[in-house]
């Protein structure tokens, strides 16, 4: 099996793009720079490590009436059964990770779009205590984590974005054993939890 990475993709330049992948049985977390393109930041890192898919926290598609298909130009689907904000809400954000799942395509680099606060909302009970406005939640978030993880963590996380890092690899870990779960349309776009 390839290896893979989880991305919670953040803002270009604001050094809050993070992406977890598995080295030596331990998932390792790396932040990018602030100040440095975070988009170049992480082609890089994959090509480096090696990496053949990624489950990324962005929008990889906008609403299908843009295609001439219904008359939702705010939601998709899959936004609609997660309660995700509308792609054209995070506007920049959207065009940068569809142009990176576009340029990765050639880099023969498959993109999973997933959405973490989807499954968090999903398993209550494991992440009672994710709470991105409570910065000492951190720590018990990060335990209940490590406890349903198949391999422990190798550094201590320090923020929230590396978290959802963490999540979106443990949602491409259970893609890879089908068992994940997908909602919205294949022809418009899916969110993988």
């Amino acid at each position: 099996m390839m290896n893979f990475g989880g991305v919670d993709y953040g803002s270009k330049l604001a050094g809050t793009t993070v992406i977890t992948f598995l080295s030596q049985n331990q998932l390792v977390t790396y932040q990018s720079p602030k100040g440095k393109n975070a988009d170049d930041w992480l082609k890089n890192l994959l090509s480096t490590q090696k990496i053949g898919t990624i489950y990324i926290d962005a929008p990889l598609s906008l609403p299908s009436a843009y295609c001439g298909k219904g008359d939702n130009f705010h939601y998709r689907k899959a936004d609609q059964m997660l309660h995700a904000m509308s792609p054209m809400f995070l506007g920049g954000l959207t065009a940068r990770a569809m142009q990176l799942k576009h340029d990765l395509l050639f880099q023969q680099i498959a993109c999973f779009e997933v959405y973490p606060g989807g499954l968090v909302r999903k398993e209550k009970a494991t992440f009672k205590c994710y709470d991105k406005k409570d910065p000492s939640s951190l720590g018990k978030c990060t335990e209940s984590l490590s406890d349903i993880l198949p391999y422990p963590l190798a550094y201590t996380l320090t923020n929230y974005h590396e978290i959802d890092s963490v999540i979106c690899w443990y949602v491409g870990w259970k893609h890879q054993r089908n068992k994940a779960s997908s909602f919205g349309d294949e022809s418009e776009g899916q969110i993988w939890i």
